[in-house]
């Protein structure tokens, strides 16, 4: 019963991050769980898991495990524990960066991850990437490309800027990228200019009082 196995993994997923005591022991069994499953699109087991939403949980994980090695870092960041998480975080970006570069249906899945708070999780990961290894802070630039592109569909463009307006009232997000790695930085930049462009753009057409769903002719269909 493919349906039954999902949702007994997604539970038990959950349950792994519930506690700093457990949330090292091995999500990352479970990411790659995501990962194998993405490969064979037609396969039960893929079907069940899709019907879950998988980048709204792998989502929610990231925000999960990035709390616990905020509250770490910096005294706690050489830690077996945090390694642990760190490995975790880059598991999920990769597997998250290639559906958002490969997936069919990356344009709607890519508004899922914005409206399930990514672009906090990016921003607060900027923070802390000096923890990481220089080969694992490219999975977080690597994520913040695919969205600089990805903003060539306006609805993706839209969420992106609002939830940086949202941002932008809270906290110093250029100041929390500046004090980034080096790669972060320049990806981060990227992503800003992409979304300001765009944000022309939604100013433009609603000065038009105009509100097409894609651009660039790109064609795009939310179900």
């Amino acid at each position: 019963d493919a349906k039954f196995f999902v949702d007994t993994m997604v539970t038990r997923f959950n349950r792994v991050l519930d506690t700093p005591e457990t949330i090292d022991k091995c999500p990352i069994v479970y990411a790659a769980l995501f990962a194998a499953f993405n490969h064979v699109p037609k396969h039960p087991l893929c079907v069940a898991l899709r019907a879950r939403n998988p980048i709204v949980l792998l989502t929610s994980a990231f925000h999960r495990v990035l709390k616990f090695l905020m509250q770490s870092a910096p005294g706690h960041s050489n830690t077996d524990s945090a390694a642990t998480v760190r490995h975790f975080i880059v598991a999920v970006l990769s597997h998250m960066s290639t559906i958002l570069r490969e997936d069919p249906a990356r344009y709607k899945l890519a508004l899922q991850a914005l409206q399930a708070g990514i672009m906090t999780d990016l921003i607060d990961c900027a923070q802390i990437a000096y923890t990481f290894t220089p080969i694992e802070r490219d999975s977080i630039a690597g994520i913040l490309k695919q969205f600089s592109w990805l903003t060539i569909q306006l609805p993706i463009a839209r969420q992106a800027s609002a939830d940086l307006e949202r941002l932008e009232r809270t906290c110093s997000v250029q100041g929390r990228f500046n004090a980034s790695t080096h790669v972060i930085r320049n990806a981060w930049i990227a992503l800003y200019d992409a979304i300001l462009a765009r944000r022309i753009i939604l100013s433009q057409m609603q000065a038009l009082d105009s509100t097409p769903m894609a651009c660039d002719n790109v064609s795009l269909t939310f179900d």
